[in-house]
């Protein structure tokens, strides 16, 4: 059957995520997003993020930068709407979830630190309670701990779906019966000048 006559939209569905670093600049983070949307679109990269959610069967998905901003798009394209936004969702988040675990690998080896001692029976926590010394350390763990830095973070996980139209049937109706009136009208006007010639001679 001729492709034409098969022809369906796909819907795109679209999902936001942003890098807001603390104390550093937008266009730094926006330069990190770059590299994201790389590795996301990378095929050996993007695997393991596609296999942990499931909608992958017939759906193809895509990262882009908002122009040169700290903002990601995942986009996923499928044939259906409702399909097409949940999965755009379910990947923005495993991505971020993959992204975001090897900063808490970091984290950790950062708290794992011999000059930091966590726990509730760490002398730092002790020394803090009796005479507030302790304190600058506890600055450092907190922050450490909640630093957002490089991370992906939500920013609209629903944020809309579009409707790719193909070119089936319906959009060759207008320019055909365009194109055929165009022809009779050419057609018509031949025959009165073939008529005209005829009866000048």
């Amino acid at each position: 059957m001729c492709p034409l006559l098969t022809a369906h939209p796909t819907y795109v569905g679209k999902s936001e995520l942003i890098v807001s670093s603390p104390g550093r600049a937008p266009d730094q983070d926006a330069a990190l997003v770059q590299g994201y949307a790389a590795l996301f679109n990378t095929p050996e990269n993007d695997r393991p993020v596609a296999g942990r959610q499931p909608h992958s069967d017939g759906i193809t998905f895509e990262a882009k930068p908002v122009a040169a901003s700290p903002i990601l798009t995942i986009e996923a394209t499928a044939g259906d709407a409702k399909a097409a936004e949940a999965a755009a969702r379910d990947m923005a988040v495993a991505f971020r979830q993959d992204i975001n675990a090897i900063h808490e690998v970091e984290k950790k080896q950062t708290l794992a630190d011999p000059d930091i001692a966590i726990g509730p029976h760490s002398a730092f926590v002790q020394q803090s309670d009796q005479s507030g010394a302790g304190a600058p350390l506890q600055v450092q763990i907190f922050n450490t701990q909640h630093d957002l830095t490089n991370e992906l973070q939500d920013l609209q996980l629903r944020a809309g779906v579009t409707t790719n139209a193909q070119q089936g049937v319906a959009s060759l109706v207008l320019p055909a019966a365009g194109g055929l009136l165009l022809g009779l009208f050419a057609a018509l006007g031949l025959s009165v000048l073939s008529t005209r010639l005829w009866s000048s001679g």
